[in-house]
C-alpha cells in the first residue's frame, strides 16, 4: 500500500510539468497578441509628443503583459544583441505603411493604395516590445537618419527610455528607498519631455543635430548602469538570453507560486485566493465527509446483503 502511494505521488511530478507545459504552450503559440496593444509612437505620435502620463496608460495591459513575460522572446531572447538594422526595419516598415495609410484615406480608398495592416501592427508592437533593448541601435540610428524616418527614430527613442515605476500592492507603503526612487524615475521621465531631448515636427537641422548631441551625452552618462551591463558582460548577456523569456518567466512564476498581480484590485492573485478559500473550503469539506460516510455505509449495507 505505501509503495502504491509513493508511486502515485511520483507520478504526479511528471504530470504537474506535463499539463503546465501544455498550457503555456496553448496560451504562447495562439494566434494573436494576448493583450489589446496601446498606440505607440509609431501610431500616432510625434517626435515631441509627451511621455508625461504614459505610466498611467493601459497599467492593466502593461502588468499582464510583464507580469507573463510576454513583452519578451519566447524560448531565447535574441534581443541581448539587437542590431540597428533590426531596429531600423521595423521603423521603415512601419512608416511605409502609415504613408499608405495616409494616401488611401485622401483619395478615400479609390487609389488602389493596399496598407498591410498586419505589417504595420507588428512592426509598431514588436518595437514596443524591444523596450530597453532598442535604446543602443536607435541612438545609433538617431545619429545616422533624417526627415520623417529621424523623427520616429526620436519617438520610439524616447518611448524606449522611459522607466514604469515598479507595480505596487493596494494599499502598500513605499519606504524611504522606493520614495527616492520613484522621484528619480520621475525625473528621468520628465527630462524626456525637455526641449533637450526633444524637437517638434518639422525642426531644422540645426534643432537636430543639437539633440542628437543631447542624446549622445544623456548615454555617456547612463551607459554604466546596470540595465545595459549585457553590452559589456558576457555573463550578463548569457543570464538575459537565457531567463528573460516568455518561458523562463512562466516556469520562475510557477515554481514560486507567484500568480500575478490582479489586474482589478492591484494586488497578488495568491492573497485574493487565499481569502476566497474560506469559503470553498467551508463547501468542499464537509461534501467529501459526506461523501465518505455514506461510501462506507453503502458498502457496508451492500457487502452485508451479498
Amino acid at each position: 500500500m505505501f509503495s502504491y502511494v509513493i508511486k502515485r505521488v511520483l507520478i504526479m511530478i511528471p504530470t504537474f510539468f506535463g499539463v503546465s507545459l501544455a498550457l503555456w504552450l496553448v496560451m504562447t503559440l495562439a494566434p494573436g497578441r494576448p493583450s489589446s496593444g496601446q498606440a505607440g509612437p509609431g501610431q500616432g505620435g510625434e517626435p515631441g509628443a509627451k511621455m508625461e502620463g504614459r505610466e498611467g496608460v493601459n497599467v492593466s495591459e502593461r502588468i499582464f503583459r510583464h507580469q507573463f513575460g510576454l513583452n519578451r522572446p519566447r524560448f531565447l531572447n535574441s534581443w541581448v544583441g539587437l542590431e540597428k538594422g533590426d531596429v531600423q526595419r521595423y521603423v521603415r516598415t512601419l512608416l511605409e505603411e502609415r504613408r499608405k495609410q495616409r494616401e488611401a484615406k485622401e483619395r478615400g480608398d479609390q487609389g488602389g493604395v493596399t496598407v498591410d495592416i498586419k505589417a504595420m501592427t507588428e512592426a509598431s508592437e514588436t518595437l514596443e516590445d524591444f523596450d530597453l533593448y532598442a535604446v543602443p541601435p536607435l541612438l545609433e540610428l538617431l545619429a545616422e537618419t533624417e526627415g520623417a524616418e529621424q523623427d520616429a527614430v526620436l519617438a520610439w527613442l524616447r518611448a524606449s527610455a522611459f522607466q514604469y515605476p515598479p507595480t505596487r500592492e493596494r494599499g502598500q507603503q513605499r519606504t524611504e528607498a522606493e520614495v527616492e526612487r520613484d522621484r528619480r524615475l520621475n525625473f528621468e521621465n520628465k527630462r524626456l519631455d525637455s526641449d533637450e531631448l526633444s524637437w517638434q515636427a518639422g525642426a531644422g537641422a540645426e534643432e537636430r543635430r543639437r539633440v542628437v548631441a543631447a542624446w549622445k551625452g544623456w548615454w555617456e552618462e547612463r551607459k554604466d548602469d546596470p540595465r545595459w551591463d549585457y553590452l559589456d558582460s558576457g555573463w550578463e548577456a548569457f543570464k538575459l538570453r537565457m531567463f528573460d523569456t516568455q518561458f523562463a518567466k512562466y516556469w520562475r512564476n510557477l515554481l514560486s507560486f507567484d500568480l500575478g498581480i490582479s489586474h482589478i484590485g492591484n494586488e497578488p492573485v495568491m492573497a485574493i485566493i487565499g481569502r476566497k478559500l474560506k469559503y470553498s473550503l467551508s463547501l468542499a469539506v464537509p461534501s467529501f465527509l459526506i461523501a465518505w460516510i455514506l461510501a462506507v455505509l453503502l458498502g457496508v449495507m451492500g457487502a452485508a446483503n451479498h
